[in-house]
């Protein structure tokens, strides 16, 4: 990926579960640090996501 869309591949909850999967599966090294950035940064995203769901629900059933 070229220098400058990297930041873009950060913020993707793809890279972070890649990363996850490489440490659990093949042994990785990740620092404990990343460790609980990509852990964290997923379950954030877990929780929006289930938010969003259950609003959309909601409003659905509403009509």
């Amino acid at each position: 990926m070229p220098i400058f869309l990297q930041p873009i591949g950060w913020i993707s909850p793809l890279w972070h579960a890649t990363e996850l999967g490489r440490y659990f599966t093949y042994g990785h090294s990740i620092s404990g640090q990343m460790l609980a950035i990509h852990i964290s940064f997923l379950a954030i995203i877990l929780v929006i996501g289930i938010r969003a769901a259950q609003n959309a629900y909601t409003n659905r059933l509403a009509k």
